[in-house]
């Protein structure tokens, strides 16, 4: 019995420690369980703190990133308004441009002008006014009757400044009568090729050509003979007229008179100026003269 009971106080025992051992390794277990928690709390609360950290830098990141842009954009908008500043100025060169033109139409003038000093304005008077207009084949007709015509040396026809002007240098011995009757003919010719009544007579309102022709013998003789034939679009006839035979005699005489008191009049001044001044050479050469003396007496 006693073994009994030693045997089951032995055996109770046993499931003592036993159970001490398993009630140790729970708590062991337990706190293991309770660490590997408290880690993994830890390792979750430390990835949440990193991931919060990565956020808050990206988004720093992110506006450094767009503050970055809107700096390059302020550059970029300075940059173009200094260069649009320091750029092509329109105003400025169309300014210029619309000066040079008018300056560089009147040099243009100034500069034709220059070349054209010798040569008569030649204008057209009666400039839409025209009924009937004399063709070149007309003047190139009356031309050549003109030259064909005797005791003529030289001619010229022109049409100028709506003037039909015919000039004839013809031989020296004619008189003014032959002359006179030159210039005629030479009417005949232009009313033949050029009806007079068409192109020299006014027509209502409608002005045309006037026709003048010139006739004379040698003119550096002493009595030139010049005869002049005119005719203007409002008169009824042409008129004749010797220019160097005067109108009326008196007045031509007359006018001869006072034009040789006037040439008689200033050779008198002249010569009176002369002589004053050659009075003064005299007075002041004999000044130095005597000048010269009493310095070479002292």
């Amino acid at each position: 019995m006693a073994e009994k009971k030693n045997a089951g106080n032995s055996g109770s025992g046993f499931l003592k420690k036993r159970n001490s051992t398993d009630t140790n390794s729970k708590k062991k277990v337990k706190k293991a369980a309770e660490s590997t928690k408290s880690a993994e709390n830890s390792s979750v609360n430390s990835a949440e703190l990193q991931k919060t950290k990565e956020i808050k830098t990206v988004a720093s990141v992110a506006a450094v990133n767009d503050k970055e842009p809107e700096k390059k954009t302020n550059t970029t908008k300075t940059k173009k308004a200094k260069k649009e500043r320091l750029g092509f100025n329109w105003f400025f060169w169309l300014t210029v441009i619309l000066i040079m033109i008018p300056v560089g139409y009147f040099v243009k003038l100034l500069h034709d002008a220059s070349l054209e000093g010798n040569v008569p304005v030649v204008g057209d008077r009666l400039k839409h006014n025209l009924q009937f207009v004399i063709s070149d084949e007309q003047l190139d007709s009356i031309r050549s009757s003109v030259g064909s015509m005797e005791n003529v040396e030289k001619y010229e026809v022109n049409l100028i400044v709506d003037t039909l002007r015919v000039t004839v240098d013809a031989s020296d011995d004619l008189t003014s009568d032959q002359l006179k009757e030159m210039t005629k003919n030479i009417y005949a010719i232009i009313d033949e090729t050029a009806p007079v009544d068409t192109y020299f007579v006014q027509h209502d309102d409608y002005k045309q050509y006037d026709m003048e022709i010139n006739a004379f013998t040698n003119l550096d003789a002493e009595t030139p003979i010049i005869v002049s034939l005119y005719r203007n679009s409002n008169m009824e006839n042409y008129a004749v007229q010797d220019l160097t035979s005067p109108v009326n005699q008196k007045i031509a005489d007359r006018l001869k008179e006072e034009m040789q008191k006037a040439l008689e009049e200033e050779e008198r001044e002249r010569q009176e100026a002369e002589n004053n001044q050659n009075g003064e050479e005299t007075e002041q050469t004999e000044e130095s003269t005597e000048q010269s003396g009493e310095s070479d007496s002292d």
